[in-house]
């Protein structure tokens, strides 16, 4: 009896430890990154290939994308600007528009979704009407510091409430600086969205690459290009460097500094905010950081090391994971912990992503012009 009893017992032990191991597999796989195939997910629509920007409508059901021959000013440069309707399954060409003389540096769309306001190589912002093609105006801000002479734009966004539009650029040397020093000032205006009247300026140092404004809109985050300078065989050379900063949209005052906000020897391809404000991000050449907005610290600090110079960023309107394209397909990591969770393998370089409104979906658009949607949640 005291034999069959050991048995029984031993057999007791050996079924709880399985079930032990069992869960703690369970628990290791659950924080294993999930892998998707190309095939995995649903194409969307095609686009002609080698797009120089790529954006979409707020309601994500029309795709813009320019394209040029050259990416600066030139008077016989040639480029269009097309838009395709999403969801189609195939290619749907909404409309084009053909650029003369100028390319597209970059886009927004209004929050409406009616109006398309681009940033062009010979120092005008165009706006179009986004759903007919319409062409409404073009902006060209002059220089304070200069009469006479036109700014210059790099990067332009509109505020959620639909009341702003910001125009970057205009790079304002002051009279005694080093006209080596690419560390000069540059303006950012604020204009009415509806009349295209200007509001307010105010300067930050270097040229803005990007902004994007707060969910209330009453701040404005800009990521910028500077400089840094450096002995290099006895002379004074500069290395590609940017930071991060935010400002009060209304007063042009810069607010809390972020934390470790310097990206030393990279550009800073994207930021974004979470849908509630508290979070803003952005990712640069091998560094990507969330911070929290209140206070400026650190959230998190995703390992993207072996994301392949990352051309693409966003977050998901909850707030819970961050997706980052490159030239080794999409990566998604968990916003708070930094830790990966996924990664959905593509055929070539990723140049834009998109958080569903639901966050269920993930849409990416590559080099080839391949425009898909994955299902991440």
């Amino acid at each position: 009896m005291k034999h069959r009893a050991f048995v029984i017992t031993l057999i007791s032990s050996l079924i709880i430890l399985s079930s032990v191991v069992s869960a703690q597999n369970d628990t290791i796989s659950d924080h294993t990154p999930r892998e998707q195939a190309v095939g995995d997910a649903q194409m969307l629509t095609t686009i002609e290939p080698r797009a120089d920007f790529i954006t979409l409508s707020p309601d994500q059901t029309l795709l813009f994308a320019s394209y040029s021959k050259q990416k600066s000013y030139h008077p016989h440069n040639q480029g269009w600007l097309k838009v395709w309707r999403l969801n189609s399954g195939h290619s749907l060409l909404v409309w084009e528009w053909r650029l003369s003389g100028y390319s597209i540096n970059q886009m927004a769309v209004s929050p409406d979704g009616q109006t398309l306001a681009a940033v062009c190589s010979d120092a005008a912002t165009r706006l179009w009407h986004a759903q007919t093609s319409k062409f409404l105006r073009a902006i060209r801000p002059a220089r304070p510091d200069a009469p006479g002479k036109r700014a210059p734009a790099t990067t332009v966004a509109y505020a959620p409430d639909g009341q702003t539009l910001a125009i970057g650029g205009g790079v304002n040397k002051p009279a005694n600086a080093d006209p080596q020093d690419p560390n000069s000032q540059s303006m950012i205006q604020l204009l009415s969205a509806r009349t295209t009247r200007l509001q307010h300026t105010f300067f930050v140092l270097g040229d803005p690459a990007v902004m994007r404004f707060a969910p209330d809109s009453r701040r404005i985050a800009i990521g910028c290009y500077t400089s840094i300078e450096n002995q290099v065989a006895g002379r004074r050379a500069w290395g590609a460097g940017g930071y991060v900063g935010l400002w009060d949209a209304a007063t042009g005052q810069q607010g809390s500094r972020l934390q470790k906000s310097e990206f030393y020897q990279m550009m800073v391809p994207g930021l974004f905010f979470s849908s509630d404000g508290s979070v803003l991000g952005a990712v640069g050449a091998e560094l990507a950081l969330l911070w929290n907005v209140a206070d400026g610290s650190i959230r998190t600090r995703p390992n993207i090391g072996g994301a392949n110079r990352p051309g693409s960023v966003a977050l998901s309107g909850d707030g819970k994971l961050v997706a980052i394209g490159s030239g080794v397909g999409i990566r998604i990591y968990d916003a708070q912990s930094g830790e990966l969770q996924q990664t959905l393998v593509a055929k070539g370089y990723i140049t834009f992503i998109a958080f569903s409104r639901d966050n269920i979906h993930l849409i990416a658009a590559d080099f080839q012009g391949a425009v898909r949607s994955w299902q991440v949640k």
